[in-house]
């Protein structure tokens, strides 16, 4: 480290320099720099607190609520490196899916999370043809969200809400809310999770699915059909993923065509933890 003796008179005394020593001392002062400061970072700040986002990753377009208090506009922001996401809530600012997003905006906590709103000053790169999105993070369902913040449920992981992810499992049941096709899915750790397919999609209880979509929560209450067309019992946060649209649901191995019978025999050569289960699934069940 290289001592620098500064002189605070304005919030312009020291320019910032991406990567270098300055902004992190700048940082360290004032709390976060745009040019650098992570996500990651920034939901670690108090509610009410004014921020500046520039050129992060749209990964999502969607809603949010209910039918009882309405919905809002939502997208989700990411870090090119995935190390974390976040829910935007503004009514106002839309970019374009896959764009690089900048805005003004002030931190809030909803349904577990934390979150961006009051967006102004927003600005976008619009959809660049040429852009090549971060791919998700594969994860199982029990660690989808992780803890949401005020929960004394047991939820497993780190917080991952915003982040665009893929899991997969079994359809435990289905239910549909206007257009959209809402799912529960269970890869066998028995902490299934919901799945929210905005304007339809398909599936049918025992199908198993590959999901990829946006790692969130959302508070629903017990003996009374949410909006996801679910009945919960207790009280709780619902851990879920939010699609981008049908195409991000699959069935792992498809092929167009009729399907082929026969027999398949080998040895099946997993990466795990010693001692850790593994399941292969299969039309007929699952070993």
């Amino acid at each position: 480290w290289t001592k620098i003796d500064v002189t605070l008179s304005g919030p312009e005394t020291i320019t910032p320099v991406r990567g270098g020593r300055q902004s992190m001392m700048m940082e360290s002062m004032t709390g976060y720099n745009p040019d650098i400061t992570p996500l990651a970072r920034i939901k670690q700040l108090p509610d009410g607190t004014q921020v500046e986002v520039r050129n992060k990753w749209v990964s999502c377009l969607g809603w949010w609520g209910d039918h009882t208090n309405g919905y809002h506009s939502v997208f989700w922001i990411e870090e090119a490196d995935r190390s974390a996401g976040i829910k935007i809530v503004d009514e106002q600012y839309a970019p374009f899916q896959n764009s690089l997003a900048s805005f003004t905006a002030t931190l809030a906590t909803m349904d577990g999370q934390r979150v961006l709103t009051q967006i102004a000053n927003g600005s976008d790169t619009g959809n660049i043809s040429n852009f090549m999105p971060p791919p998700s993070l594969g994860m199982p369902c029990k660690t989808i969200g992780g803890p949401p913040l005020g929960s004394t449920e047991n939820f497993s992981g780190l917080d991952n809400t915003g982040r665009l992810v893929t899991t997969w499992g079994k359809i435990l049941s289905t239910a549909w809310s206007g257009s959209t096709l809402n799912l529960r899915i269970d890869d066998g750790s028995g902490v299934p999770v919901r799945v929210e397919i905005g304007g339809g999609g398909y599936g049918q209880v025992g199908d198993y699915k590959r999901v990829m979509g946006i790692s969130d929560t959302i508070y629903r209450t017990a003996n009374a059909t949410n909006a996801d067309g679910f009945t919960e019992i207790p009280d709780g946060y619902v851990r879920r993923i939010v699609t981008r649209g049908y195409l991000d649901v699959i069935t792992p191995g498809g092929t167009s065509g009729s399907a082929q019978q026969g027999t398949v025999s080998g040895h099946l050569i997993a990466n795990t933890v010693p001692a850790d289960p593994v399941r292969v699934y299969t039309a007929g069940g699952s070993v």
